[in-house]
């Protein structure tokens, strides 16, 4: 059977033969987990130096560098090849990869500043080259092709000699400790420990008072067409202009998710990374991806996705790769009633019904 429904992206192909092993249940809200997607894990047995993955890239060649706690590290598509201070790094965690103009890595490290990668040699800049400190938080790239650093001690402007200049709380920054850089609409953006500052006439300013954005802890920023996606420890919001908007995600009162990194792919979806899975985002509704849907480990710190299309998820137990798929499986572990499928119906709210050999099932959205 199958059965082409209005309103839903996918074609669902809805006969399936035999009847899947029981016991997979729901989620303990009473609503079922959203499908298996295929992920795809690399750990130390495929070649990863160290579990946690802190920063991904893809470079202007296709590959994808991972950041570790044990060096940084190259996939190829095949194997893994690990560069550590034995290979010229200043430091083996490595926290943030940006790739400049010239097509240079450059490397943000805990302990060992920020090192550029030309040709199998690094060249490493510390204290003694003008940073204000050794913990690099985040790298950026801005529209003039120089490279921002975002330190514990404040946000550095590099060129190719080294360090152009330091901002600091002097500068307008609200903290020292700059956890996330991002370039919108050519301005710099600094998500700080207190707050949002926005750079502008070589000062930081920061968000006005009464902006829920003014005092919290931002630990993402993603610049988007609609806005500016801001993360922190409890919530998200978008910033359009000067209006900030609360996203509902999730519900604060079942469940408290610290947001750590976002990436949009090409179809416009954005993928939002917490201490507890993922958040799929449309720019409609959420769903929430975790260790039930297949991914790896629910404690996710960073998201790239790639030209081809793939999603690379860098975890706390490895990395997990999402290859989108043209068919969407939904078994008994993903809410039916039972996998013998015998006929499909669509109400005028566009929510399909289903019916199994053991009842009925409805999918409303992405959650039966």
């Amino acid at each position: 059977m199958r059965v082409s429904v209005a309103g839903h992206r996918v074609l669902l192909i809805g006969l399936v033969l035999g009847v899947l092993p029981g016991g997979l249940g729901t989620s303990p809200s009473g609503v079922a987990e959203a499908q298996v997607y295929n992920f795809r894990i690399y750990t130390g047995l495929d070649g990863l130096p160290q579990a946690q993955v802190q920063a991904i890239l893809q470079d202007r060649r296709g590959y994808i560098w991972f950041g570790t706690h044990g060096g940084l590290t190259r996939y190829d598509g095949a194997e893994f090849r690990t560069w550590t201070t034995l290979e010229g790094l200043s430091a083996n965690t490595v926290t943030s990869l940006v790739e400049d103009w010239a097509g240079r890595l450059i490397v943000g490290t805990t302990g060992g500043g920020v090192c550029v990668r030309s040709g199998e040699s690094f060249r490493c800049l510390t204290e003694a080259d003008g940073l204000p400190d050794r913990d690099i938080r985040d790298l950026a790239v801005d529209s003039r092709g120089q490279v921002w650093a975002a330190t514990d001690r404040g946000v550095a402007q590099l060129g190719e000699a080294g360090v152009v200049r330091v901002f600091t709380e002097a500068d307008g920054l609200p903290s020292a400790r700059v956890n996330r850089l991002v370039l919108d609409e050519g301005e710099v953006w600094a998500g700080t420990e207190r707050g949002l500052a926005r750079l502008r006439g070589g000062r930081f300013d920061v968000e006005p008072t009464g902006s829920p954005l003014r005092d919290r802890g931002i630990t993402v920023l993603l610049s988007l067409p609609g806005g500016l996606l801001v993360g922190t420890h409890d919530g998200l919001w978008l910033r359009h202009e000067d209006d900030v908007t609360p996203l509902r995600a999730w519900d604060p009162s079942a469940v408290r998710l610290f947001v750590s990194d976002a990436a949009r792919d090409a179809r416009g979806t954005v993928w939002i990374t917490t201490q507890d899975g993922v958040l799929r985002w449309d720019g409609r509704s959420f769903q929430r991806i975790t260790s039930r849907n297949g991914l790896g480990f629910d404690q996710v710190n960073r998201v790239r996705a790639d030209r081809e299309g793939n999603l690379w998820f860098g975890t706390e137990a490895g990395v997990s790769k999402l290859v989108p798929g043209p068919f969407t499986l939904y078994t008994e572990r993903e809410g039916l009633t039972n996998s013998f499928v015998r006929a499909f119906a669509e109400d005028a709210e566009g929510r399909l019904w289903v019916g199994t050999r053991n009842g009925v099932a409805v999918l409303d959205g992405d959650r039966w």
